[in-house]
């Protein structure tokens, strides 16, 4: 393959091609270990744009890797072919996995995760709001926080990549870079009806807001904070209609109660939460579509979570968690008098046997 150039004249040599997503493909680098290029499409948006965008990141204080390991897929060279600004250089992510599969029902995610229990919930959740939390300290905001730009390995490493689509603003020129992409169930209340979210503007309390989802998520068996069983026959209303109705509405009846609505079945009880933790999540979710823009404000940060989340987070022995007697795989907040992972599985297996029951007609 052709060879290309860093700013400061370094020849990069492309090796095999990772994989190829809407705005470039990704490509090892065969003579920088650790490393890896994307080449933007030619079709990508404005070329000079992008420039400016990776140069500023690449001249921000960020350190892709501390503690000795990898926490934010990083630009940290600009790449040319000839005069051209083509792409850049980042860390290559060895994190294999998208968030999304810890998320999924014990047989799913025992087949790549065997040992998983409830602490490697906990670790994913604390290193994820570390690592949104350090960007905000540093005047980044992340933006896009789907499923898919947050890489998680089995030791409980959480990394994020996409991070040419985050939001920034140059320091010194105060150029604003903005991020205009996003997945609707992460988006915030005020992202929700803007269109095309460049008619909108991501912040940091939009992150925390995503950041919530994610960890509610985590912790609560994939369940979606805003997610429920309808328990009457309303008639939708035309806004109601809009998949993403209930975050505009503030509809989480978890932290408020939602005439119609309540929580599946087989969610674990949001009480099998520690206090601190339920009431991070209130300050988040606990809202109406009239007062949404107002509490933004004291939605919990990620520092906020960082802190509340340390105690479950801690190393073994933990006098914050326990071990169910029957099965040793069931690890809960202490606090609970009876195992809540217990209880979910029998709530759903009595929905599977009426189920088959109803089927074969007994």
């Amino acid at each position: 393959m052709d060879d290309y150039r860093g700013k400061n004249g370094k020849i990069y040599k492309l090796g095999k091609k990772l994989g190829a997503g809407g705005e470039g493909t990704v490509y090892m680098l065969e003579n920088s270990s650790g490393h890896v290029a994307k080449i933007f499409h030619e079709s990508t948006k404005d070329a000079d744009f992008m420039r400016r965008k990776i140069e500023t990141m690449i001249s921000m204080p960020i350190r892709p890797v501390i503690d000795n390991i990898l926490r934010v897929a990083w630009p940290e060279d600009l790449l040319y072919k000839g005069s051209e600004f083509v792409g850049y250089v980042m860390p290559y992510v060895s994190a294999p996995y998208e968030i999304f599969y810890v998320y999924r029902d014990d047989s799913e995610r025992e087949k790549i995760f065997p040992k998983y229990t409830w602490k490697y919930s906990i670790q994913y959740a604390y290193n994820l709001s570390w690592v949104v939390w350090y960007l905000h300290m540093n005047g980044i905001v992340v933006g896009d926080m789907n499923m898919k730009n947050v890489r998680i390995s089995e030791n409980g490493q959480v990394v994020l990549i996409d991070c040419d689509s985050f939001d920034i603003v140059n320091p010194k020129t105060r150029e604003h870079f903005p991020c205009t992409v996003g997945l609707p169930e992460m988006l915030a209340p005020e992202l929700q009806s803007v269109g095309s979210l460049s008619n909108g503007r991501f912040t940091k309390e939009s992150d925390n807001f995503s950041l919530a989802i994610h960890i509610f998520r985590l912790l609560m068996k994939n369940a979606d904070p805003f997610g429920a069983k309808l328990i009457s026959k309303k008639k939708s209303s035309k806004s109601e209609v809009n998949a993403n109705a209930a975050i505009i509405n503030g509809e989480c009846v978890y932290v408020r109660n939602v005439p119609g609505k309540a929580a599946p079945d087989w969610v674990p009880p949001f009480d099998m939460l520690p206090e601190e933790i339920r009431n991070a999540f209130r300050k988040t979710f606990n809202y109406t579509a009239l007062t949404a823009l107002k509490k933004a404000k004291e939605r919990t940060t990620a520092e906020e979570w960082n802190r509340v989340l340390l105690g479950l987070a801690q190393k073994e022995p933990n006098r914050n968690l326990t071990v169910c007697s029957k099965n040793k795989k069931h690890i809960y907040p202490v606090h609970n008098t009876k195992c809540p992972w217990c209880g979910t599985a029998t709530l759903h297996d009595a929905r599977l046997a009426k189920g088959l029951r109803g089927l074969l007609g007994y």
